[in-house]
């Protein structure tokens, strides 16, 4: 019994030392994912303020008007208003980024699939699928990063309008940014 004991508890010992390693990968890429969507938000934003800025300053010089404030307002163009209502209505029906795969892990807390009483929390939907398969955007969109993180392969990050898909652990990318 001790042996057995004794040898339960070893391999328990290397499945939490998985788990561990496992759960730093995937926060590092997390982590990479949501500095990169951080960074691509305040380009968009500086981009967005640098226009508004120079419509206003236009627009002054046009009316022979003084500016007051020095605020920019944030607009949405037509185009992204269109895509984010059509990425909302389609909330449950997009299609699949692979023609065949499983789904191994689900949206939000999940129970870890070999250690009793613990659990993940995933902000998104794993899904599995055989070697060489050919991955696809699940929404058109346009390509903002294409980056490649130690662990988790080459990542891809579509924006659609104010949402944005990611693909990772991929082998090959013919896609770049924009």
């Amino acid at each position: 019994q001790e042996y057995l004991y004794q040898k339960f508890k070893n391999e328990e010992n290397i499945l939490i030392s998985k788990l561990a390693k496992e759960e730093s990968l995937r926060r590092n890429l997390r982590d990479r994912i949501n500095e990169a969507i951080r960074q691509e938000i305040a380009a968009e934003e500086a981009r967005r303020k640098k226009e508004e800025a120079e419509r206003l300053v236009s627009s002054d010089t046009k009316n022979n008007l003084n500016s007051s404030s020095s605020e920019s307002i944030f607009l949405e163009t037509k185009e992204s208003y269109k895509l984010n209502a059509s990425f909302e209505k389609n909330k449950g029906r997009l299609p699949w980024p692979v023609k065949r795969g499983n789904i191994t892990e689900n949206f939000g807390k999940n129970l870890h699939p070999t250690l009793k009483n613990v659990t993940t929390n995933n902000r998104g939907i794993d899904i599995s699928t055989s070697k060489n398969s050919q991955v696809r955007a699940v929404f058109k969109g346009q390509v903002t990063s294409v980056l490649k993180i130690p662990g988790a392969g080459k990542v891809i990050i579509i924006k659609h309008g104010n949402y944005r898909t990611v693909y990772s652990n991929l082998q090959d990318t013919y896609v770049k940014s924009g």
